[in-house]
């Protein structure tokens, strides 16, 4: 059936082998609509559930392609058992929830064009393998697709390639971290590694895993949040950035071994009630750019490189656990650290263009390579202990430091100064 015409009609079934194709006029339907063929919108044409101020459900069992016009549903879109939603152009416009069913194979694709869901008001959400034993799918590689919030289930899979994915909704923002959801709610997998994610909440991890590749392009006004009680992975590679406002990590594991991580608020470990959150870092670059603290509390978490842009502390100062902190790259100032007591250890060079507090503790060196302490500004150590063991002369100076308590290089070689040039200083 072919409609390039105005029409109303009470309510609509394709049946399997059936196809509708709407490509001009408008095509109104006021009960539910259940599509076992295939449903195309293209052109300049309207297809319209709910016309009357009904709200009648759009039941997809087949194949709905949208490549121009535009899909208005003014209630729920359900995308059922192996069905399948493809959108290349146009504009689709669900008012409340688009569910991603159950049923292996069954896939929403947004490749182009313009999606909104929850466009009306309230709390609604894209939702991905809804329930099951199947392995809903849902991909963005083109378009913008604009949500309240999104979830992914146990069973969903989310993956993105490019495109922009705009998730509004602020009031999902978990302040008190507590049961309440988050802006994007992670029960299964979710790639991203390409493209744009704003998110106006959090990313929550609900015991299901995270991945950041590629070219992916992250923004996160809330938290990067591993949730209590679930154990939540969340990875950071290639080149991916990653920007949030802080990150709660209570249990589970953030793995990262590329990309950048902007953290714009605190770094926190919760061990006192849940086993914690780890950080594994094995390449990449966290930039810690708020005014905040950073609390380790497990010795196992460390960090590759680090650069504190902004005010930091070590600690919350609200517990007994904090750790030293690891890391097993280069460490940078260009803002303001403060130890408060804790060590740190450094493995690759050591700048300080900023200003740092050591609060009487340790700066251990214990690289497997050549090291450096540089920058535009003298660092004044507590102790400083090298455990290089790379060779003579492992740690080079690029500017004068001061020891004020002690230097121990008895386990490893020395430091390497080229003559007339710097000054180790011992007040």
């Amino acid at each position: 059936m072919t409609n390039n015409n105005t029409g109303w009609w009470w309510g609509t079934r394709v049946e399997s082998g059936g196809i509708l194709q709407i490509s001009g006029g408008n095509y109104y339907n006021d009960d539910r609509i259940y599509n076992y063929g295939t449903v195309n919108i293209s052109g300049t044409g309207l297809f319209q559930t709910g016309y009357n101020g009904t709200t009648p459900y759009f039941y997809n069992y087949g194949s709905v392609n949208v490549s121009g016009g535009t899909l208005d549903c003014n209630y729920y879109f359900y995308n059922y058992d192996g069905s399948t939603l493809t959108q290349t152009g146009g504009t689709i416009d669900v008012d409340r929830d688009m569910y991603n069913y159950d049923g292996t194979g069954t896939l929403v694709n947004f490749a182009g064009g313009t999606a909104t869901i929850g466009s009306n008001s309230g709390d609604y959400c894209l939702r991905v393998g809804y329930s099951g034993s199947g392995s809903g799918e849902t991909r963005i590689s083109g378009g913008t697709v604009n949500t309240d919030h999104m979830r992914v289930y146990s069973v969903g899979l989310f993956n993105m390639t490019g495109g922009t994915l705009n998730i509004t909704d602020a009031s999902n923002f978990d302040s008190g971290l507590g049961n309440g959801y988050g802006g994007m709610d992670v029960d299964g997998t979710a790639n991203v590694s390409g493209g744009t994610v704003n998110i106006a909440a959090d990313w929550e991890g609900w015991g299901g895993t995270s991945t950041f590749s590629g070219t992916a392009d992250i923004n996160i006004t809330g938290h990067l949040f591993n949730r209590p009680s679930y154990n939540s992975t969340m990875n950071i590679q290639g080149s991916a950035d990653v920007s949030c406002g802080s990150i709660p990590n209570y249990q589970g594991t953030i793995n990262q071994s590329g990309g950048t991580i902007h953290d714009n608020g605190y770094y926190y470990e919760q061990r006192e009630s849940y086993t914690g959150g780890y950080f594994y870092g094995s390449g990449g670059t966290i930039i810690f750019a708020g005014n905040s603290y950073i609390d380790i509390d497990h010795d196992e978490t460390y960090f590759h490189n680090v650069t504190i842009s902004g005010t930091y502390h070590l600690g919350d100062g609200s517990d007994s656990y904090a750790e030293e902190l690891d890391v097993n790259g280069n460490f940078q100032i260009d803002g303001s650290f403060s130890s408060s007591g804790r060590n740190i250890e450094v493995a690759g060079n050591w700048t300080n263009n900023g200003s740092f507090t050591h609060g009487n503790n340790t700066v251990i060196l214990d690289g497997t390579g050549s090291q450096s302490i540089g920058g535009t500004n003298t660092t004044t150590f507590y102790n400083l202990t090298i455990t290089n063991t790379s060779g003579p002369g492992p740690v080079s100076l690029g500017h004068n430091i001061t020891v004020a308590n002690e230097m121990d290089v008895s386990t490893a070689g020395n430091i390497g100064i080229a003559p007339g040039s710097y000054e180790i200083n011992f007040p």
